[in-house]
């Protein structure tokens, strides 16, 4: 019986773990974000986690044109650009465009103070072309 509740307090122990487990970004990365020619400039450094560049959301919305409102209450960020909506909330992987679930490939982070998300997932909602030049670590935006 005690060799049962030493492992079940074991398991209990080690996800605890894993629910505060804190994301893992590659600091040795420098992204250079590009749109339509012009170098965007960044309060909070865009960063890398698991392979994808998270870019702070309000720049990059507010570069598109886009408005961008923040819910402190539910973590939510809402940006609007004529009829399209797009609803993203921290430490989450779906975002909504006009209410449609888009899967991210890693959640919405809050770094600083700022809201990241990968821009990948951004260039998709707002219909932007995206490339990456990897040995400049410079994404290239370019409006439809």
């Amino acid at each position: 019986m005690k060799k049962i509740i030493a492992l079940v307090l074991a398991i209990v122990l080690c996800t605890s773990f894993a629910a505060f487990a804190q994301p893992v970004f590659d600091e040795s990365m420098n992204v250079t974000v590009v749109l339509d020619g012009k170098t965007l400039e960044f309060d909070q450094k865009p960063l890398v986690e698991d392979g994808r560049t998270l870019v702070p959301v309000r720049k990059i919305f507010e570069s598109l044109g886009a408005t961008v409102d923040y819910d402190e209450a539910t973590e939510t960020v809402i940006s609007r650009k004529g009829n399209l909506i797009i609803v993203m909330q921290i430490d989450n992987d779906v975002m909504f465009v006009n209410g449609i679930p888009v899967k991210l490939e890693v959640p919405a982070r809050e770094v600083n103070w700022r809201t990241l998300v990968p821009l990948h997932a951004i260039s998709d909602a707002m219909d932007v072309d995206v490339s990456w030049d990897e040995v400049s670590q410079t994404a290239t935006l370019t409006s439809k």
